[in-house]
């Protein structure tokens, strides 16, 4: 999601995506994004959290630097993960 969220809210390229998060290839990027993209078009729940997630960090943009906004999504995104999987 982390991935996806940069490329979506930053516009960040994807050779800049795939170091942060230390993937080689700017297809293999490409590649995550586009999963994410379908897979928040097939789950509803899965639809309202992005958009959850993306709200906080937009209102909460100007206040924290955007590293911290990313861990922040890691970890809700987690807690979503973990919900969804029990």
């Amino acid at each position: 999601m982390v991935i996806y969220l940069m490329r979506m809210l930053r516009g960040e390229k994807l050779d800049s995506i795939g170091k942060f998060v230390n993937m080689n290839t700017y297809s293999s990027v490409s590649s995550v994004i586009e999963r994410m993209k379908a897979q928040i078009d097939r789950g509803r729940k899965l639809r309202r959290r992005v958009e959850e997630i993306k709200g906080q960090i937009l209102m909460s943009q100007e206040q924290t630097p955007f590293l911290l906004l990313l861990c922040r999504v890691r970890i809700l995104f987690y807690t979503y993960a973990v919900k969804v999987l029990v």
